[in-house]
């Protein structure tokens, strides 16, 4: 059986841009999470809100020379809070979901190889695209939560490190 030549794990991306994306957000002073691969705390309402949930969207491979090979990644960060019980208005909700979406956007910016301990974790983050206003509102009957939520998704595209085949 062949082996896999791609030794780079989505997850190892996925975990970088969780640590680059948190810092000096409101869902860091919230005490919420950036969960990779697992919305199950946001569903079972065990989550602190507001918080995030990143998830690979889709992949595609280059070849950029005879033996090396080139991924893009696109990944999909769900930001998620509630609207029941706060005193602002759904739009003042919206806007600082969209504010801190767009200080996660800088974050990734300022650390567009999601250098993570001095480990470059990719060639470079190069699309980051906001989804818009319309659906933003989720009612308990419309989605998986048991509650009113607001939701925005951010998704990024990044280009792995290349890597070489083995045959």
């Amino acid at each position: 059986m062949r082996t896999i030549n791609d030794v780079f794990p989505v997850s190892q991306v996925l975990t970088a841009l969780q640590t680059v994306m948190l810092p000096n957000t409101r869902v860091q002073l919230a005490g919420g999470a950036i969960y990779v691969n697992d919305a199950t705390s946001l569903v079972n309402m065990s989550a602190t809100w507001p918080s995030v949930s990143l998830y690979e969207k889709g992949q595609n491979t280059a070849r950029i020379s005879y033996r090396t090979f080139q991924t893009r990644l696109q990944i999909v960060a769900c930001y998620y809070d509630r609207w029941d019980g706060q005193q602002s208005s759904l739009s003042a909700i919206w806007s600082m979901v969209d504010l801190d979406l767009r200080r996660m956007k800088a974050n990734v910016e300022d650390n567009p190889a999601l250098y993570v301990s001095g480990t470059r974790n990719c060639e470079g983050t190069v699309e980051f695209v906001l989804s818009s206003y319309e659906g933003s509102a989720i009612a308990p009957t419309d989605g998986p939560f048991p509650v009113p939520v607001v939701m925005r998704t951010a998704t990024i595209s990044v280009n792995c490190l290349p890597y070489i085949s083995n045959k």
